[in-house]
């Protein structure tokens, strides 16, 4: 999600409260860019009506290059790859119910099929989906790409990102989105009448309720660290 009126990018890494700041992003600020537009600014109306959602882009799929990544301020929320992951094979086995396409594994065949996909054991990948051999659905590449698949521009350099604590997402969200836009823009105008301009109640809304650490044995534990062990020692030196 981009807007290059107000400088900003934000990646929408699935299953880490992407949907929730995207709707804040584009209905909560929409309102802003409304108050602004008579000084000529567009804030974000070109990708409010542009884009549906979720919209799930690395820098690469923006063609944003180094240069210009230097001209934005890029952020993204990180969220405990342990509790990430599993969330991911939870969302997916909830698609295959509708979409047969898709093939339902348990999550430790989960694991193994990532596991296999970043030793390029797959071929059959296209439009970001890896396929096994009889054509159905296992994996979806957004949703378990490593950070750096992120925040590499086009020319292979990394960009410099704000990075958002998913376990402290509201206070961190509340003092981040104040630095946004123009002086004044990213004022706080929620409208008490209508609460789901709250990324708290949004949350809320949009809440799992599972605990997914219970997802792992000792054999998957090892498995996900090896996988993304950097990933969640940066989530770890954040709290």
């Amino acid at each position: 999600m981009i807007s290059k009126e107000l400088d900003l990018i934000f990646l929408h890494i699935p299953r880490a409260a992407g949907a929730s700041i995207q709707q804040v992003l584009l209905k909560l600020y929409f309102r802003s860019w409304q108050k602004f537009a008579k000084k000529g600014y567009r804030g974000f109306e070109y990708h409010y009506e542009k884009y549906s959602f979720p919209i799930f882009q690395n820098l690469r799929e923006m063609q944003i290059s180094s240069w210009e990544a230097k001209k934005y301020t890029i952020f993204f929320v990180l969220r405990n790859p342990i509790e990430r992951i599993a969330s991911t094979h939870y969302s997916l086995h909830q698609q295959s119910i509708s979409n047969k396409d898709i093939l339902p594994t348990d999550f430790k065949t989960y694991l193994k099929n990532i596991k296999k996909y970043f030793n390029e054991d797959f071929t059959n990948i296209k439009d970001n989906k890896v396929y096994d051999e009889n054509e159905k659905i296992i994996l979806d590449v957004h949703s378990i790409e490593k950070l750096d698949w992120w925040t590499k521009t086009i020319d292979g350099a990394e960009a410099s990102c704000k990075i958002l604590n998913f376990d402290k997402i509201n206070k961190e969200w509340d003092k981040f989105k104040k630095t946004i836009g123009p002086p004044g823009f990213m004022k706080d105008n929620q409208d008490p009448r209508n609460p789901t301009n709250s990324l708290s109640i949004l949350m809320q809304n949009t809440s799992e309720n599972f605990n997914y650490f219970d997802y792992y044995d000792e054999e998957d534990l090892k498995l996900i660290h090896e996988i993304y062990g950097e990933e969640i020692e940066l989530h770890k030196d954040m709290d």
